[in-house]
């Protein structure tokens, strides 16, 4: 009868309940759960999507509409920065399409964030906000 029970990681309700199980019996068990906070955990997901919450996939992506001002920076050689604030005035960039389908709850933070190769707060820092 050992003194102490480790479970690598309480994944589901009938792990959770032999850990409890056990402690109530007077273990000590030791075990990780993935969560946002220690003290409340929220199942998320099924089987059909392990245990994430997010099924299949969705389209991160930015498009530029060419116009005349963007043609003639161009033609100019306008500088990058010039022709990225005109182009992204009016339609979100990748990073900007990532915060928005995480902030709908279509996808996690840090998916985001690795799609769109941006820095992680151009990315996040809006939706502490929202």
């Amino acid at each position: 009868d050992p003194d102490v029970v480790m479970v690598g990681e309480i994944r589901d309700r009938e792990t959770a309940e032999i850990a409890v199980q056990a402690s109530l019996t007077g273990h000590l068990v030791l075990s990780t759960v993935h969560t946002n906070d220690a003290i409340v955990y929220v199942a998320q997901g099924c089987e059909d999507c392990n245990q994430t919450g997010y099924k299949g996939r969705i389209g991160v992506f930015e498009a530029v509409r060419i116009d005349d001002t963007i043609r003639r920076l161009i033609n100019t050689d306008g500088h990058e920065s010039e022709i990225t604030a005109h182009a992204f005035a009016k339609s979100p960039n990748l990073a900007q399409s990532a915060r928005d389908l995480v902030l709908s709850g279509q996808t996690t933070a840090e998916e985001a964030v690795r799609v769109s190769r941006r820095d992680t707060t151009e990315v996040v820092e809006d939706t502490a906000v929202a």
